[in-house]
């Protein structure tokens, strides 16, 4: 018999290891945090001048923006929800306005997303 004490399973958990998080969700939230970069860089160049009410808005939204990526990393549903919401606007907003484009990868991330909603609490 051995005095060794009983150890608990070895198998990763799903939640807490970083192998749950999906490739294609680490690609938007590495892009989005390029965005968020981008839009605090012009957040910052307005306060100065004129436009210094809106230089704060858009950093503020930045921060917004940030924390719902990093929800959506640690696989949050309020973090998916506000994510829908945010790519559905930008999807209507794109088609409103002509850009195929926006409108494509804002269909495709909620498209994407929507498949892999069952990861999230």
């Amino acid at each position: 018999m051995s005095s060794r004490p009983p150890t608990a399973s070895r198998t990763p958990s799903t939640r807490s290891g970083t192998s749950s998080v999906p490739f294609g969700l680490v690609i938007i939230v590495f892009l989005g945090f390029i965005g968020v970069l981008y839009s605090g860089l012009v957040g910052l160049g307005l306060l100065g001048g004129e436009f210094g009410g809106l230089g704060a808005v858009i950093l503020v939204l930045a921060l917004l923006q940030a924390v719902v990526l990093v929800g959506l990393l640690g696989l949050r549903a309020w973090a998916l929800g506000v994510a829908f919401l945010v790519y559905g606007l930008g999807l209507l907003v794109d088609l409103l306005g002509g850009n195929v484009v926006g409108a494509l990868i804002s269909l495709i991330i909620v498209v994407y997303l929507a498949s892999i909603s069952e990861r999230f609490d």
